[in-house]
């Protein structure tokens, strides 16, 4: 996928009806918690499983990964797991 330079917002919305709920979360914030700076993204998602969205801001060098539709961010640099953020 390439995306516009200009992006800067991506929106989810769900028609009236067809929003699946809301996954126990108990699980991924134990799974989330676990896991140390410096961890390899390979490492994480061996943990985690595969993500469904993420943005690369410097392909390679920054990256940031959400888990949870949208309840984890983790921030990657040079391919290691450098911060992670919990939306409530």
């Amino acid at each position: 996928m390439v995306f516009h330079p200009s992006l800067y917002m991506r929106i989810r919305w769900y028609a009236a009806g067809h929003r699946l709920p809301d996954p126990p979360v108990a699980q991924l914030d134990r799974q989330v918690s676990a896991l140390k700076l410096g961890s390899s993204r390979r490492t994480v998602e061996r943990e985690l499983g595969k993500t469904q969205t993420w943005q690369i801001l410097t392909y390679g060098s920054r990256e940031q990964l959400w888990y949870g539709d949208g309840r984890w961010e983790l921030y990657f640099t040079d391919r290691r797991l450098s911060g992670k953020v919990l939306y409530n």
